[in-house]
């Protein structure tokens, strides 16, 4: 039997999504050791409840197998689509396109909000906000910890601790460029995901923005408005600037620290970086919009793309 593989993405786990060729079928896999089976696992149970709500932006699953000894590997089979990697193509489009292919991702991501809950879940949003300010109060004490961010911590601490979720979603969890694929439509199409956890509806706006905006902010607003339909108000900004500053220090500093225990200098400095420039885009959280929302070319983008109906 022949069988033809080909690597689709691989995170830091070496958990792999590829696509698999045998006995003249085709499959998504995703893979892992023995070490990572529940997070395959749980990706694949995800998955279920994703398809459902949103079967043009999912793989839709099909098996599980779970690895008998160790040394074999955990594999979640999901019916395969051609995928076509979206940075390669966004780093080829202009920003015109980009910000298009940036409000299909935010509808696909609204669509994934809309699964619903099971009984589980229910108990869970209180504690995922416990959570955040633990970590919070983690990077505070962190050696590791960014310099010059007592602005933002001093910003973020009273308003992490009073937040609330009387909207709370199934959040995908790593909402970043890095998981989406595109379909032979120009669809966006999520990897199945492990990291996914109940939580405030902004939450993976924020991460898309602390992750990306270096790179694709026209993509990042684009993904915004399509999210909010158009319908931007007060409370959406208040909420999205909390979590954009919470997950500027929590997210990249513990990246960050992780290099610096690998003895990268670097690589901690490019974190310390990207943290800061978030930090700018809201006026040191003196501002709950941030500038590139409010660019002159943004505006423009936006406009030509309600003229032509895009």
């Amino acid at each position: 039997m022949q069988v033809s593989l080909q690597t689709l993405s691989q995170d830091r786990l070496g958990i792999e999504l590829m696509e698999i060729k045998a006995n003249g079928q085709s499959y998504i896999a995703m893979q892992s050791s023995t070490r990572y089976s529940s997070r395959v696992k749980k990706a694949f149970e995800l998955a279920k409840r994703y398809y459902h709500v949103a079967p043009d932006n999912f793989l839709e699953p099909i098996s599980y197998k779970q690895a008998a000894v160790q040394g074999t590997m955990t594999t979640a089979l999901f019916s395969n689509i051609p995928l076509f990697n979206l940075q390669k193509h966004l780093d080829r489009q202009s920003n015109l396109n980009e910000y298009i292919l940036g409000k299909k991702a935010g509808w696909a991501l609204l669509r994934l909000h809309q699964a619903p809950f099971n009984d589980f879940d229910s108990t869970k949003s209180s504690a995922h906000l416990r959570r955040c300010y633990t970590r919070f109060q983690s990077y505070i004490n962190s050696k590791y910890r960014f310099i010059n961010d007592d602005h933002i911590v001093k910003a973020l601490d009273s308003r992490i601790s009073s937040l609330n979720l009387n909207h709370a979603v199934l959040c995908y969890g790593n909402f970043n460029a890095e998981q989406m694929f595109l379909n032979k439509d120009n669809d966006i199409i999520l990897a199945p995901s492990y990291a996914a956890t109940i939580g405030d509806p902004y939450e993976d706006l924020a991460i898309l923005t602390v992750d990306n905006l270096d790179s694709y902010p026209y993509f990042i607003a684009g993904c915004i408005d399509g999210y909010l339909c158009g319908k931007h108000n007060t409370s959406f900004y208040v909420r999205y600037a909390i979590f954009c500053g919470l997950y500027s220090l929590i997210r990249l500093n513990k990246k960050a620290a992780r290099e610096m225990q690998n003895g990268s200098q670097l690589y901690y400095s490019y974190y310390q970086q990207k943290a800061s420039d978030i930090w700018t885009e809201f006026n040191n959280f003196t501002s709950p919009v941030p500038k590139f929302l409010l660019s002159e070319k943004l505006i423009q983008i936006r406009n030509t793309v309600y003229e032509k109906g895009l």
